[in-house]
């Protein structure tokens, strides 16, 4: 139980340190570091969404659109997965949840390829943490 306990410490200095790491790193500009993604990510989707329900069509290339949709919704949906996990109740849903945002991933890489970014530390870093903090409270156990 200490172990679990230390992990999940440690996912969370991992996902809250890299925020402020370098997350991706164009071919053509100066790095881009964790926040900036997530701010972005974020209300470029609900930026979107007030557009589409105004009925102004925004969507000129669906991949690149519901890939950048998805990247931008990992991070509150790893926080709800965790705080739900934190509720015997609520297990059920927050395994369903830290499944989801695992599935949830790959959509940066597209938005890297669509916008010609690689990973950086501060990605790799991210993913760990999360991955720490969900395993670590046995989302991915069989129990």
């Amino acid at each position: 139980m200490r172990f679990r306990r230390q992990l999940i410490w440690i996912g969370w200095i991992f996902y809250v340190s890299s925020f402020f790491l370098t997350a991706v790193g164009p071919s053509d500009s100066r790095p881009i570091r964790g926040y900036d993604c997530a701010y972005v990510t974020l209300f470029f989707s609900l930026e979107q969404a007030s557009l589409w329900l105004r009925g102004i069509p925004s969507i000129s290339n669906p991949a690149d659109y519901i890939s950048t949709l998805v990247s931008g919704w990992i991070n509150p949906v790893f926080v709800i997965a965790v705080v739900l996990a934190s509720f015997e109740r609520s297990k059920p849903f927050a395994r369903v949840a830290a499944i989801i945002v695992i599935l949830m991933i790959p959509a940066c890489w597209i938005v890297f390829y669509k916008h010609n970014l690689y990973p950086r530390e501060g990605h790799v870093v991210w993913i760990a943490g999360m991955v720490m903090a969900l395993w670590s409270r046995g989302e991915f156990s069989a129990n």
